[in-house]
């Protein structure tokens, strides 16, 4: 743990950064609350927050959220129970970093940083990335501009690459289309938001892949999507 400034954190991982200009954007993303820029917001639900840097590029930093019940009380402190190696936002670290050394379609991960609160006993975490240039939330289309066969196309594709997930043992637990970037124009898809993923090998490939039809069939259902299209084409690429 390292005081720099007025933060108390862990930086692991920075890829070229100095630890100034990580606090430098962690400060930044506190202070954009709701803001919209010119080009749509800066700010997603799940934290995720565009930051323009001195050289006019742009980073994602995403700070890890409690889902459920606490959530509603207490939606960004999380409890440290072990070292900094087995901390969420230091695990997705991990496997994005293997993702794109492996030139997967992930976001590419550039630092990790948790904020220390309560003598070291909680934390908040942050994640910097690579911005998704060109691509756009598949949800989010899909409810405004869905066009069947390019939704077909999507939906297969998540699944191949959910299966390719597996075969490099792991499994990506909250992958549904909400999670998933495309871009319209070249048919490109990135699977983001590996939180909370596990080791696929911990179960046999049927029940990993039972898990996977059956999370993205609730997701499917909850926005009311249309099943032929966004359920039987992800099955289809995931046996595939």
């Amino acid at each position: 743990m390292k005081k720099v400034g007025s933060w108390k954190l862990s930086i692991v991982e920075k890829a070229g950064f100095s630890e100034s200009q990580i606090v430098n954007m962690l400060s930044i993303w506190d202070s954009l609350g709701n803001e919209i820029s010119s080009d749509g917001p800066r700010v997603s639900r799940l934290g995720a927050r565009r930051i323009l840097l001195d050289n006019g590029s742009r980073i994602v930093v995403r700070q890890f959220k409690r889902g459920g019940m606490i959530g509603k009380v207490n939606s960004s402190l999380h409890l440290r129970t072990g070292a900094f190696s087995t901390l969420r936002p230091y695990r997705e670290y991990q496997v994005l970093k293997k993702l794109s050394d492996a030139n997967f379609p992930s976001p590419r991960p550039l630092f990790v940083a948790v904020k220390y609160r309560v003598f070291g006993l909680a934390y908040e975490a942050f994640l910097g990335m690579e911005e998704i240039l060109g691509f756009e939330n598949f949800l989010e289309w899909a409810k405004i501009s869905n066009i069947p066969e390019d939704s077909k196309k999507f939906c297969f594709r998540a699944g191949v690459l959910a299966n390719e997930l597996l075969a490099q043992g792991i499994l990506h637990t909250d992958l549904h289309p909400g999670n998933i970037m495309i871009n319209s124009e070249t048919k490109e898809i990135v699977l983001i938001d590996f939180d909370n993923y596990s080791q696929s090998k911990q179960r046999s490939l049927e029940k990993n892949r039972l898990f996977l039809k059956e999370r993205w069939s609730r997701a499917v259902r909850k926005h009311e999507l249309d099943s032929s299209l966004f359920g039987t084409k992800f099955i289809e690429g995931l046996e595939s």
